[in-house]
């Protein structure tokens, strides 16, 4: 039977690309919640430029 009270924990992210991939969501649901445009726009550069580090890695 198994334990239903053992809750796991949350994964740590290990490899850089799952490290990126963990910043850009974060930047994403920050930029969503974001009203100014101008702000919108510094956050999407920060999320533009490390979506291109994680591709790099992927290839």
């Amino acid at each position: 039977m198994e334990n239903k009270y053992q809750v796991p924990k949350s994964k740590k992210p290990e490899t850089k690309a799952e490290i990126l991939a963990e910043q850009i969501e974060a930047l994403v649901k920050r930029r969503d919640a974001e009203t100014s445009p101008a702000a919108r726009q510094v956050i999407n550069a920060e999320i533009t430029k490390l979506f291109a580090q994680y591709e790099r890695l992927k290839l």
